[in-house]
């Protein structure tokens, strides 16, 4: 997989499951990643860059983009893994759906 040696690379949902699956992979191609939760296998920390925070959070998305790019210099990829089960959003844009499932 040497198509992402050097990417940046950007890996939601990563705690585990395919996201952390995902993570280690790229890590392993040379990929630097960022993700939400450390995952350190296969890589150095200068390739590493880890932020945890809530993705449904506007303005942690938008930190998660710029700390990558500050860190990096650029993103090539961004892998959304994270999920939720929703129905009904015909009329909703952005991340104001959100507050319906706090609720």
């Amino acid at each position: 997989m040497t198509f992402f040696k050097r990417k940046v690379v950007i890996v939601t949902g990563s705690s585990n499951g395919i996201g952390r699956s995902t993570a280690e992979l790229l890590a392993r191609a040379g990929a630097k990643v960022t993700n939400d939760l450390c995952l350190k296998d296969g890589a150095g920390q200068q390739d590493i860059l880890q932020l945890i925070g809530d993705i449904t959070d506007e303005s942690f998305l938008e930190q998660l983009v710029k700390k990558t790019v500050e860190k990096f210099g650029q993103l090539d990829v961004l892998v959304n893994n994270t999920g939720a089960s929703i129905y009904d959003l015909s009329d909703k844009k952005g991340l104001s759906w959100v507050e319906k499932i706090r609720r």
